[in-house]
């Protein structure tokens, strides 16, 4: 799991990656899940974008991220 720190917040994103080709897909956590959870295992690794490169983002507050209280 990598972490992109955001300043202002003071907070770290955190995001994984699988490695591919361009263009990238890009998918955003939600219901309070990772969003590397179901989706590697499921959707990223069907074989019409598993060449593609994929990173999987948890917003704050959401999974992995960070969840500053003046957020």
């Amino acid at each position: 799991m990598r972490s992109f720190l955001l300043r202002e917040w003071q907070a770290f994103l955190r995001y994984e990656e699988l490695p591919g080709g361009a263009p990238p897909i890009l998918y955003l956590s939600g219901l309070g899940m990772p969003s590397h959870a179901v989706l590697a295992a499921v959707v990223a690794q069907h074989a019409v974008l598993a060449a593609r490169r994929s990173v999987f983002i948890d917003l704050l507050g959401c999974g992995f991220s960070d969840a500053p209280d003046d957020f």
